[in-house]
């Protein structure tokens, strides 16, 4: 048979009755395509932060669906994705459709921080197993269980660039240290490199990251131990910078949310980044030229009445700013730059103290650049980003420069801060 022409995007809400219709086609599950709430179950699947959906089209109609679930196996030692739902249109089976629909969630398991994907199939699908034997899956006694590697879902796969290797090291990087988080109780205290105080879970989360990170072979600053193994980077060479856990108070009194934050930075500037709000399950990622996504879909900024700050200084509370209704101060800089990213909030405001740091900025700068947000500094444009852990910055991020300038604009004049001269 001739193979087709297949694209592959994500999943709509819009799709909601192809999908249905796939689901009674393709034998055994009619009746949970016909059950009242299918379609309001398929509505909240998109909405999951573990879930990648996608659908497969060719000229325009959908033909295929898959649906991955990322969840933590004991059996694994880690974190696994589940085929939840493979479907084809009968007329378009054995042409490609189930290939280029694999192929591509190879790309989004790796993304959700997993490194082998797996599935279940009917005995009396013996088609379909053979299918899955071609692509790789081994099965596994004593039920019809499939299961293999993720292509590429580490580093070193031949032929792609620093970038996406490094996208696929930090979604393993969050991966594990929401583990580490989820087991710390260690009660070490100190001063990190940028001069704040840390904890155990910092500790632990740092740990985690770096053991991940390190296999991309460049350097890594970190908030906590600042240059790991003693190496800047030379000039022209790429680096990390990595916030373990952004919002520890937070963390500390179980209050949401907290995040981690990396970045991928060359001559000051953010080439990448991925950042995740652990509490929620929410990631943010980009790379310079294929823009910004979060949980699978475009991010895509927009103006709001919400307007995000820090925490203000004691004994001052935070204002809401002109234009703006409703003001959030949420505890982790990271997760809320990335927000004004994908339209949960119209801007996020900095200018009034100096509370970000490269490790805070550098990841989520990459997102808010490649979604079409705004960040800039004093000096109305985004700064260096530095290897220095203790370099501070009076940021604005919104969802048009346009409005970063107003707001920026309404610094007082004669404000100056030597630190922050240039940027």
């Amino acid at each position: 048979m001739t193979v087709l022409q297949v694209n592959v995007r994500p999943a709509e809400p819009r799709d909601a009755g192809d999908v249905l219709r796939l689901t009674e086609q393709m034998g055994g599950h009619e009746a949970d395509a016909r059950n009242p709430g299918a379609q309001a179950m398929y509505l909240a699947t998109l909405q999951s932060p573990e879930v990648r959906a996608l659908v497969a089209q060719v000229a325009g109609e959908v033909v295929g669906y898959i649906e991955l679930r990322s969840h933590l196996s004991l059996f694994r030692g880690g974190r696994e994705a589940w085929v939840s739902a493979l479907m084809i249109d009968p007329e378009t089976r054995r042409r490609g459709v189930g290939r280029a629909l694999l192929q591509a969630a190879d790309e989004a398991t790796s993304l959700l921080g997993c490194s082998a994907l797996a599935l279940v199939s009917s005995h009396w699908r013996s088609d379909a197993h053979a299918f899955y034997r071609a692509m790789g899956f081994v099965e596994e006694a004593p039920a019809a269980r499939f299961h293999r590697p993720v292509p590429g879902a580490g580093y070193g796969t031949t032929g792609e660039s620093v970038g996406h290797q490094f996208l696929k090291m930090a979604a393993q990087a969050l991966s594990a240290v929401a583990l580490a988080l989820s087991e710390s109780n260690h009660p070490a205290a100190g001063i990190g490199a940028d001069g704040e105080h840390t904890t155990g879970p910092d500790w632990s989360a740092e740990n985690a990251a770096v053991a991940c990170l390190a296999g991309l072979g460049v350097p890594i600053i970190s908030e906590e131990s600042g240059v790991i193994g003693g190496r800047l980077p030379e000039p022209g060479e790429a680096w990390i910078t990595l916030d373990p856990l952004d919002g520890s108070r937070n963390q500390r009194a179980g209050l949401p949310p907290w995040s981690t934050a990396i970045g991928l930075v060359k001559d000051g500037e953010p080439l990448a980044g991925m950042v995740t709000d652990h509490t929620s399950g929410r990631r943010w990622w980009a790379l310079r030229g294929e823009g910004a996504w979060v949980d699978g879909h475009r991010a895509e900024p927009g103006p709001s009445d919400l307007v995000i700050v820090p925490s203000p200084e004691p004994g001052n509370l935070a204002r809401v700013l002109p234009g703006y209704s409703r003001i959030r101060i949420s505890g982790s800089t990271a997760a809320d730059l990335c927000r004004v990213a994908d339209g949960s909030a119209a801007a996020f405001v900095g200018r009034d103290r100096a509370v970000v740091h490269s490790h805070d900025l550098a990841g989520p700068a990459a997102v808010l650049r490649e979604a079409g947000a705004s960040a800039i500094g004093i000096a109305g444009r985004l700064p260096l980003i530095s290897t220095d852990p203790r370099r501070i910055y009076r940021i604005v991020a919104a969802h048009s420069r346009e409005e970063a300038v107003r707001l920026m604009g309404l610094q007082p004049a004669g404000v100056h801060d030597p630190i922050l001269a240039g940027g």
